[in-house]
């Protein structure tokens, strides 16, 4: 699907290219904010969801005694999370990926050429070096607690995924 977007996008030298991935992000995620984004993206797809007879509010009650209910072990104690998604926790890949989309959607509002993200591994392809630091500036402005990194190509090659990326005069390259 990726390659899919990445060829439709129709690249080409002069782009920009960039890789984006976000420092800790479960343990940067709070509960709060987590439930926020699922209660909005409920609230947005509501009539597309089967709900299965529960309304919002009950999911979001459910939603919430799953958080506080979720205690891990390690090296032999028992701890409970505190604010923030635990890392092994069952939900904490969909909450995760929830919360990231309410912190990527000024950026694709942007409309980059391409944006494309994985958990919290983003790509993105811009006209110009001053929109690929706009797109940086703003998902780095989303939250006070996610923090982006980014890399750029070397010797013409960006890391993505497990896809080596080179942008060519005639679309791009893998490896």
């Amino acid at each position: 699907m990726f390659l899919d977007r990445l060829r439709n996008a129709r690249p080409n030298s002069a782009y920009v290219v960039e890789s984006f991935d976000v420092t800790a992000l479960y343990t940067n995620v709070s509960n709060d904010s987590a439930m926020q984004a699922i209660n909005e993206l409920l609230i947005q797809h509501e009539r597309a969801i089967n709900m299965y007879g529960f309304s919002i509010q009950q999911l979001m009650t459910l939603l919430k005694e799953c958080l506080n209910c979720s205690i891990f072990r390690w090296t032999g104690r028992y701890y409970a999370p505190m604010r923030r998604l635990a890392m092994g926790q069952r939900l904490a890949p969909s909450l995760a990926i929830a919360f990231m989309s309410k912190v990527e959607a000024p950026v694709i509002d942007l409309g980059p050429l391409l944006y494309c993200r994985y958990i919290d591994d983003c790509l993105v392809i811009c006209s110009t070096q001053e929109e690929i630091e706009r797109c940086f500036e703003l998902l780095n402005t989303q939250s006070e607690y996610i923090e982006f990194t980014r890399e750029k190509p070397k010797e013409n090659w960006l890391p993505f995924l497990n896809v080596q990326i080179s942008l060519s005069e005639n679309g791009y390259i893998t490896k």
